[in-house]
């Protein structure tokens, strides 16, 4: 997952927090859904997953936004996803700390 941090220093401490966090914690699964969580937001307006394998019906959401999907494409031939991230205002936003976005019909 590659992601950009908005505007805000970490101690070390915290870098080595969410470290350890996508370590363990990056995807979690049910079924075709995957949930990809992000400690940074997507500042570039792209959103890089390296894992998921998409199919023709697949789609990608924000948990907790209500604007509907994002679009987004295939990273490879060999899996992941690149999702568009629209500018969404801070006060639109689900959260302030992490964000949770929802994939539907992936391998």
């Amino acid at each position: 997952m590659h992601c950009v941090w908005l505007s805000q220093k970490r101690s070390i401490v915290a870098c080595l927090v969410n470290i350890i966090f996508f370590i363990f914690y990056r995807y979690t699964s049910k079924n075709e859904t995957v949930y990809a969580i992000t400690l940074e937001w997507p500042n570039s307006g792209t959103l890089q997953l390296g894992a998921p394998l998409s199919t023709k019906f697949t789609t990608v959401t924000l948990v907790g936004y209500k604007e509907g999907a994002f679009s987004w494409r295939p990273a490879s031939a060999l899996g992941g996803l690149l999702v568009k991230v629209p500018a969404i205002a801070v006060n639109d936003l689900p959260c302030k700390w992490a964000w949770v976005f929802k994939l539907e019909n992936v391998l």
